[in-house]
């Protein structure tokens, strides 16, 4: 079941960055001038962004550098990924968003690369603090180096946070608001729907997504192997408490992603107890939320007014389900299953 959701949230997000548009421009001869148009203006604005001194503008640049798919999303700048951040953390050494890339991505040589993530790390613990993702990034990270008391501690503050935001939404905005700031030529804006040129701001959106949707995400599975290691939950109680706190946590995060895996975490922590009924119920409408994502997603790309609208809300609400749930009000779909929808066989 878990493994479907995150199939359909992912192809969903994918749909939404435009991602399949993309790739079957860049499966035909005739598309080839697009695509390195495409990748030529990718470097050029990667490297435009470089010579700022704000720090948006350096990490968005960061991003097209080192998050390139075949070089079609990204491109390699001028200064490289690792300069890039630097500059960008000294710009703004407060900023979650900065560090949380720091944290979870690499720079420069290998050898290098354990010992700036675990500075970068906590530089984040101390600016997201009530944050219980950075304690999670935390937490896989002394499980990996065996220090099992550390990555407890880290656990009891993962559960005690007041909140979860895995920097999904912030970094969409910050890439769109970047991508639109700078011109873009109609070559690169070219649709692989109809020959369209989609709007700047349909196609900073579009790339927005598309880099956002490539960063790892090394914290979504350390609820899975901390509270239900082998599917089956864990028997120490105090674990199991702050299990269900952070599973709780994670179901008001601003991420379907987040959600799904809180909830199915609850469901584990609390099968065969009364309490399971209302946590299957709750998943039930989580499921029926996302199969309506899933089957609204043309709708929410491209230039429509829907796809305005659902744009507006999610950056306004930093909350997916928010922006879902008003796109399906204004289609007329009822937020609540209905009594004889059956969830897809998994």
């Amino acid at each position: 079941m878990q493994r479907h959701l995150v199939a359909i949230i992912i192809g969903t997000a994918l749909a939404l960055a435009g991602v399949n548009s993309f790739a079957a421009t860049a499966s035909s001869p005739a598309a080839d001038a697009g695509t390195d148009a495409h990748r030529a203006y990718m470097r050029d604005l990667g490297d435009a962004l470089g010579r700022s001194d704000d720090a948006d503008a350096l990490l968005t640049a960061a991003l097209i550098d080192g998050f390139g798919v075949d070089g079609f999303y990204g491109a390699a700048t001028t200064q490289g990924f690792g300069t890039l951040l630097a500059r960008a953390e000294q710009a703004a050494p407060h900023d979650p968003l900065v560090w949380w890339v720091a944290a979870t991505q690499c720079r420069g040589e290998a050898n290098t690369c354990a010992a700036a993530q675990r500075d970068a790390r906590g530089k984040l613990l101390l600016v997201d603090a009530d944050n219980a993702v950075a304690w999670l990034l935390e937490c896989a990270a002394m499980q990996e180096s065996g220090d099992h008391a550390a990555a407890a501690h880290a656990l009891a503050k993962a559960a005690a946070a007041t909140r979860y935001d895995d920097h999904m939404i912030a970094s969409v905005k910050m890439l769109a608001a970047q991508l639109a700031a700078h011109p873009v030529p109609d070559a690169v804006r070219h649709s692989a729907e109809g020959g369209a040129v989609v709007s700047p701001d349909a196609f900073a959106s579009t790339m927005a997504w598309a880099i956002a949707s490539a960063f790892v995400m090394p914290s979504i599975g350390v609820p899975f192997s901390v509270c239900t290691p082998n599917k089956k939950p864990v028997q120490n109680a105090a674990t199991v408490r702050q299990c269900l706190d952070l599973a709780r946590t994670m179901q008001h995060a601003n991420t379907l992603m987040a959600m799904s895996v809180g909830l199915r975490i609850e469901q584990r922590l609390l099968a065969g107890t009364r309490q399971v009924a209302d946590v299957d119920r709750r998943e039930r409408k989580h499921h029926w939320m996302i199969e309506q994502m899933s089957a609204l997603a043309p709708l929410m790309s491209g230039d429509s007014v829907e796809a305005r609208r659902y744009r507006s809300v999610l950056h306004a609400s930093n909350s997916e389900r928010a922006a879902l749930e008003a796109m399906m009000k204004v289609q007329g779909i009822p937020l609540d299953p209905p009594a004889n929808w059956q969830e897809p066989a998994h």
